[in-house]
């Protein structure tokens, strides 16, 4: 049996195990929350903390993998606490945005594998993508391991570098919530244009939803699909137009993502 104990139960750390748990109902999973009881959830054994687990599973449980999903701000102070998790031979996978993998071997040493991933919230329906990085500790088979998983998640992809990190952490893992941000734009104009509160909701969320769905299916890349909607000197012709006056859309992008990557440095 494989055994997982997450330091971190919020949103991020439940959008990664409820599909790892779904996937894989041998797999001993336990999470560690100061409100462990408001975040109970099926196939998941929530503690308020690693002593209440300990006298809860007995001092002979040991974790085979160790899922760091807590705030950076926190890390420095409750890492320090699982040392005896690490040097019973623990893997580590850290969720946590801007913690470099150096920051881990200060700690632990050189010789504690380490992957950090980034999945984003779809992860919990298993329809996520999770940029995976590894320090050198991580060998082969502990890569493979942590990509299996993840796999329950969804998409996992390996980055090259490092550094890729904060930038993709402000690209697929806050990318939710851009989408998100243009649905409830979408919803506040198609009320202004007259429609009730639910039905301009239900047209905004259902014109993400279907064209999301249509990425899905159809292998053209995006553009493509937009060349599709837009007729030439059409409707979606002159929105588009606007869209792109004065800044491009990706160059706008673009901005956020800097900011957002900047955020992720300052935070680590």
């Amino acid at each position: 049996m494989t055994n997982i104990l997450m330091i971190g139960y919020g949103n991020m750390g439940r959008a990664v195990a409820d599909p790892i748990t779904r996937d894989n109902p041998e797999m001993d999973v336990c999470a560690i929350h100061p409100s462990a009881q408001n975040f109970a959830t099926e196939g998941v054994s929530t503690f308020e903390s690693h002593s209440t687990l300990a006298a809860h599973k007995g001092r002979n449980w040991t974790a085979d993998w160790l899922i760091v999903a807590i705030k950076p701000q926190m890390m420095e102070t409750v890492l320090p606490a699982y040392e005896s998790v690490i040097t019973k031979g623990a893997r580590v996978i850290s969720l946590v945005a801007g913690w470099p993998l150096a920051r881990f071997e200060s700690l632990w040493g050189a010789d504690v594998p380490v992957i950090r991933a980034m999945p984003n919230t779809p992860a919990a329906l298993g329809m996520g993508v999770t940029p995976l990085i590894a320090n050198r500790a991580a060998d082969e088979s502990v890569r493979t391991d942590s990509q299996a998983l993840l796999a329950s998640c969804g998409e996992t992809l390996w980055l090259t570098k490092e550094a890729q990190m904060d930038e993709i952490c402000a690209i697929s893992g806050s990318g939710p919530a851009y989408v998100f941000l243009l649905t409830e734009a979408l919803a506040e104009i198609a009320e202004r244009a007259g429609l009730s509160t639910p039905d301009a909701h239900k047209l905004a969320r259902q014109t993400v939803i279907g064209s999301g769905a249509l990425l899905a299916a159809d292998p053209a890349p995006p553009d493509a699909l937009r060349a599709r909607v837009t007729s030439r000197a059409g409707v979606t012709a002159a929105a588009i137009k606007v869209l792109q006056e004065d800044e491009s859309l990706s160059a706008r992008l673009a901005r956020a993502v800097a900011a957002g990557a900047q955020r992720a440095r300052e935070l680590g």
